[in-house]
């Protein structure tokens, strides 16, 4: 039975009213699944497993520069000991807002520390005040406007204290929304129920935007929040209750291949208009994942979305305890699978089916409405990129590795901070690397190779196509 999702302060949470579904933990990164029984609850879920890919839902519709602020804040501050919530102190903060290219004040948004929701307080008279913080502990602070428009909301770090609130003021940015109708494509009736649109961004950095059908307006429309400027694809899902399936968004018409989604431009004070969202019935593709040396990979991420090492959240299906997997309710076309199997117990490359490292080069699987199709996927080897390793002390560490080129994410290994590593990955490209140091279910520190604070700044790692390849990390030892 295929699921929906709604966001929530860093969960996903399932619509039928299921438990809340996130990535496994960091200790044992494969979810618990029945032997033999195929996993099909599609999750909207952390991006990436573990502390280090926490995913935070109320970053949405935050301004790049925002967005920016915010990933150098949480890079930068020490974890180690320091509360990230409100934590019932006496602290207090006065948030304001302004308008970002004209100064006047705005009346009416509403103030959140990040990742906790339950601290989330709405103003239209133009100050929200937040209560109960942590004296002197630097607190990220997401302030969004209220009651729709184009306005991005921002991050500011603020430090509350006793007494009289410390005063605070956001700016808002100017963004642009998108507007679709989402219809059955056999009749072309507009569709008001949970079937939703999943918009991502094409550029590099993170923003997004979750909108359902039931939410139209009395012409039919659904509006997406505000997002920054720039270039989108839409992943459309079906009401599970019916027989419609998933689809990227063309231009004219469904597709299974994100690359063949239609871009979406969104535009400083512009709604865009998207195609229309003509869903057609749906079908089911189940089979088995093995590794490159025939056992099944347990607990593997299968997806149908590119994944950067920014990605805040992504859908996918797990694989089960016998590697088995399920994806019900797609549209009639060629998919595109990728396989996220550089989490589990028993590490593999991640990559897209037949072993390809970009979607557009990915073997397809085609779908028939009402039919069920068989298709198994055995992973390529890649190659095994080893070496020492140099950096803070901790439990564990999280390393990532991203291309070099634009970001996509090569892996996302576990290890008990050894001092040295063997990560597979798919060669001939240049990948960097970045590691987090965790302490229970603490960040301790993060940083990139060799010695960096950012993605921009880290030096790349050339990793052939075949063979091994050796490459001594370091990573800073401050907290970054």
């Amino acid at each position: 039975m295929k699921r929906t999702a709604v966001l929530a302060a860093g969960l996903a949470i399932a619509v039928t009213g299921a438990a809340a579904l996130a990535a496994p933990a960091a200790a044992d990164p494969a979810p618990p699944a029945a032997t033999g029984t195929a996993a099909t609850a599609k999750r909207l879920a952390p991006a990436l497993p573990g502390p280090a890919g926490a995913a935070d839902p109320t970053a949405r519709g935050l301004s790049s520069a925002a967005l920016a602020r915010y990933a150098r804040w949480s890079a930068e501050r020490p974890r180690a000991g320091t509360p990230t919530g409100t934590v019932g102190g006496a602290g207090a903060l006065a948030v304001s807002a302004r308008d970002a290219r004209t100064g006047a004040p705005v009346a009416r948004f509403c103030a959140t520390v990040a990742g906790d929701e339950g601290s989330r307080a709405c103003t239209s008279d133009g100050v929200v005040a937040l209560r109960g913080l942590a004296v002197g502990v630097p607190l990220p602070i997401v302030v969004r406007p209220d009651g729709g428009g184009s306005r991005l909301g921002d991050f500011v770090a603020a430090t509350p204290r006793a007494g009289e609130p410390a005063a605070v003021t956001a700016r808002f940015g100017a963004g642009g929304t998108i507007r679709a109708k989402m219809t059955d494509g056999r009749t072309g009736a507009i569709l008001d129920d949970r079937s939703y649109l999943w918009v991502r961004t094409v550029g590099p950095d993170r923003s997004w935007a979750f909108v359902e059908a039931e939410e139209r307006d009395a012409e039919g429309w659904v509006h997406t929040d505000a997002l920054p400027p720039g270039t989108y694809r839409i992943l459309a899902g079906a009401d599970p209750r019916y027989d419609l399936g998933d689809q990227w968004v063309g231009p004219d018409g469904g597709t299974g291949r994100e690359h063949l989604a239609a871009q979406i431009t969104v535009r400083e004070g512009e709604e865009t208009t998207a195609p229309t969202v003509r869903f057609d019935p749906g079908g089911t593709v189940r089979g088995t994942v093995h590794l490159a040396d025939g056992t099944p990979l347990v607990g593997g991420a299968i997806s149908n979305e590119s994944l950067r090492y920014n990605d805040y959240l992504v859908w996918y299906y797990y694989t089960d305890a016998a590697g088995h997997y399920e994806s019900p309710a797609l549209g009639p076309y060629d998919w595109s699978f990728r396989i996220g199997a550089s989490w589990t117990r028993t590490p593999g490359a991640d990559q897209w089916g037949g072993g390809a490292r970009e979607e557009r080069d990915a073997a397809t699987v085609r779908i028939e409405a009402g039919a069920e199709v068989e298709r198994d996927f055995t992973l390529a080897p890649g190659v095994v990129l080893g070496g020492a390793v140099t950096g803070p002390a901790g439990t564990e560490r999280h390393d990532l590795i991203a291309d070099a080129a634009d970001g996509l994410v090569a892996g996302v290994f576990f290890t008990n901070a050894e001092a040295t590593y063997a990560h597979p990955v798919l060669g001939g490209r240049s990948v960097k690397v970045q590691a987090s140091t965790v302490e229970g279910v603490e960040i301790r520190s993060r940083g990139w190779h060799d010695n960096a604070d950012s993605y921009a700044a880290a030096a790349p790692i050339a990793v052939p196509a075949t063979g091994t390849a050796t490459a001594d990390l370091r990573f800073p030892a401050a907290p970054r």
